[in-house]
């Protein structure tokens, strides 16, 4: 597998999609979206299992094709891989698949020059997932070692040592809320997951079946006692509400959060 295998200019800037103007197309089934220090875009793509490189004009770099996935959706039969990517001290970390897959979930680290190798994750001896690694949606190098990542699969923020080892670093359990004289029971979807100025964790969720409206929140994690988790009484908080299936954070630099949803209905 190469490294780089060059540059492709695949937009139209003129191109408009429901009037608002297309930088980049051509994709297959893109996720991840993270911002490199150079001021370029790194482009985590699930189906076609490439990491990208896009400028800020457009320009569109493979930094490695054929990367390694697992199978979900309907029946087990469609590539998840790629589901987000972040570059961290010189090499690439990502995350692919969900629990259906053969594979299960895991992340893989790929340094340049270097193929993709597991750091966690994956399946034991008897075929089942070696760790709490099961639907896995977004990572962010964490400043006091590791990685966060978000999982879908268990409802909870994991964190990755330098070495691999996966433990808790917040769990939601589910939620009941009432809304408009009706009560609802629902698992908290853990998503994108973001580091705030003040040096917190912020993640974005969507709610579980039936999916009320407006229900969905964004939480802030602190380890306030410095244990290596957010698990105790107030270090997990809502930082926002009134969303129903928020997928993505990003601070600006004035300190307001984006946030992006997949769907309001």
């Amino acid at each position: 597998m190469g490294v780089v295998v060059g540059l492709l200019t695949v937009f139209t800037i003129d191109q408009t999609v429901n009037g608002r103007p297309t930088l980049l197309d051509g994709l297959r089934s893109p996720r991840g979206l993270a911002a490199l220090s150079d001021g370029n875009v790194l482009i985590s793509e699930v189906l076609g299992g490439r990491l990208l490189r896009m400028t800020a004009n457009g320009d569109l770099e493979v930094i490695q094709e054929g990367l390694p996935a697992t199978l979900g959706g309907p029946g087990g039969n469609y590539p998840t891989g790629a589901s987000a990517a972040v570059l961290f001290e010189g090499t690439y970390y990502y995350v692919v698949g969900e629990f259906r897959g053969s594979k299960y979930s895991a992340l893989y680290q790929l340094a340049p020059g270097a193929g993709p190798e597991l750091l966690a994750g994956g399946t034991d001896r008897d075929g089942f997932p070696a760790t709490r690694l099961t639907n896995p949606y977004d990572l962010v190098p964490w400043p006091e070692g590791g990685f966060l990542i978000s999982d879908a699969g268990v409802n909870a923020v994991l964190h990755v040592s330098p070495k691999g080892d996966v433990s808790d670093y917040a769990t939601f359990p589910r939620r009941e809320v009432s809304i408009a004289g009706e009560s609802y029971s629902f698992d908290v979807v853990p998503t994108g997951l973001t580091i705030g100025p003040d040096g917190a964790a912020y993640l974005a969720s969507f709610t579980g079946f039936p999916y009320p409206q407006n229900a969905a929140y964004v939480y802030r994690l602190e380890d306030r006692n410095n244990d290596g988790d957010a698990m105790e009484r107030g270090e997990v908080t809502v930082f926002a509400q009134g969303l129903s299936a928020a997928t993505d954070l990003a601070f600006e630099e004035d300190g307001a959060l984006l946030v992006t949803e997949f769907s309001t209905n």
